[in-house]
């Protein structure tokens, strides 16, 4: 079983039984919509191994903003005029 530190963080695994003494892979997708700059991510691996039952993996990266930004939408909004206090 696998707890990722967020919804932008996704992880797949090769195989979720793994018997003693061999090995899987594990893929970690980050989508960074939204994201800049510095990111730091976890992937926490649950396991019925009594001396390692959690094994945290990190992912760090930086984003970098590389275009211009495209709204879904933008919304016009008329100032309301404010009646002079007497």
């Amino acid at each position: 079983k696998m707890k990722t530190s967020c919804g932008c963080t996704a992880s797949l695994v090769e195989s979720k039984i793994i018997p003693k003494g061999k090995s899987s892979s594990i893929k970690a997708i980050f989508n960074s919509r939204g994201k800049t700059n510095h990111q730091h991510k976890t992937i926490t691996v649950i396991t019925n191994d009594p001396d390692h039952p959690t094994t945290r993996l990190e992912v760090t990266g930086f984003v970098k903003h590389s275009g211009p930004i495209h709204p879904k939408g933008v919304k016009m909004v008329k100032p309301k005029n404010k009646k002079p206090k007497h």
